[in-house]
């Protein structure tokens, strides 16, 4: 059995700046520790049934914080590829090959390491399968107000079309890389409004679809609900780790999205940043993550989630 628990919608998200560490600490104390709903069980070919999913709001209007411009989810994103196999780390050993979310390998092999569950990965357009207590907004707004006017004019794709081979062929980090420049270069972009540039991106028919949603960030989540949704972390009934995961989710979008590692501009193709990124990602490293976040996290953060793996 598999039970879901969703935060509330706006305006009344969880937010750090209102008591939402206490709330989600009240919660999990409270109705999950009673019922034991978030205890964590394992399927007979290794798969987790529990996880914690956290949206941060990121072009939503209705939430809280600033809505965050293209080159600025650019910056996060390829800061999250980059260090996806450090916060991979963060979560227990089961959640490495879970299906719901996958890593995002530079290299492109995520999607074949995979077999029976990429069967369904195809849910392109559909709706999410929902959050989990720690879960930030699931606002009610359209999807050309979220993600800009391009998501709404281009057709939804129909996954029954695609074969299984041809799905796990395309979700892959090289093929949005490759996607991306393809937009970011395109005469005229520069000149479009934020509103359409996000469209372009990460609407319908756009690079966004080069990952499925079942990656350890979910990018169909900005066209659907304004918010970048990480899947990367194990249930828990420890409510300290629960809120150090959801606060870590939040400071990383607050950090990378100033720090634009990784724009296009700055390499001479698709290829060539592409290069970069797989090198990046192969040399991170926990100090290196967090080096990059100080002051906006715990130094000894990336510990402390190991050690928590570990127990």
């Amino acid at each position: 059995m598999k039970s879901e628990f969703q935060s509330p919608s706006p305006p009344h998200e969880l937010r750090f700046v209102a008591d939402a560490a206490l709330e989600i600490a009240a919660f999990v104390s409270g109705a999950l520790a009673s019922t034991g709903a978030a205890a964590t069980s394992i399927s007979a070919v290794g798969h987790s049934a529990t996880a914690i999913h956290v949206h941060v709001n990121v072009r939503n209007p209705a939430a809280g914080g600033t809505l965050l411009s293209a080159v600025e989810l650019l910056g996060v994103l390829f800061a999250w590829i980059r260090f996806d196999q450090v916060t991979l780390r963060f979560a227990r050993s089961w959640m490495w090959s879970e299906p719901s979310c996958a890593p995002l390998l530079a290299t492109g092999a995520e999607m074949g390491s995979l077999e029976d569950p990429w069967v369904y990965a195809g849910d392109i357009g559909m709706p999410s399968s929902g959050n989990s207590a720690a879960e930030g907004p699931r606002p009610a707004t359209s999807a050309s107000a979220v993600a800009g006017d391009a998501a709404a004019e281009a057709p939804e794709m129909n996954p029954e079309m695609i074969s299984d081979a041809e799905m796990r062929a395309r979700y892959d980090v090289p093929s949005f890389v490759r996607a991306v420049w393809t937009v970011v270069h395109a005469d005229g972009f520069e000149e479009l409004s934020e509103q359409h540039k996000i469209g372009r991106l990460f609407g319908l028919s756009s690079p966004a679809e080069a990952l499925t949603r079942q990656c350890s960030i979910n990018l169909m989540a900005i066209r659907k609900h304004g918010t970048l949704e990480f899947r990367r972390f194990h249930g828990s009934l420890d409510a300290t780790l629960i809120v150090r995961w959801a606060h870590f989710c939040v400071a990383f979008v607050e950090c990378f999205r100033s720090r634009p590692w990784l724009l296009l501009s700055e390499h001479p193709s698709a290829e060539a940043a592409l290069q970069a990124l797989q090198t990046a990602q192969e040399e991170a490293t926990a100090d290196e993550l967090m080096a990059c976040m100080h002051g906006f996290v715990d130094p000894k953060l990336a510990s402390h989630m190991a050690s928590d793996a570990v127990r």
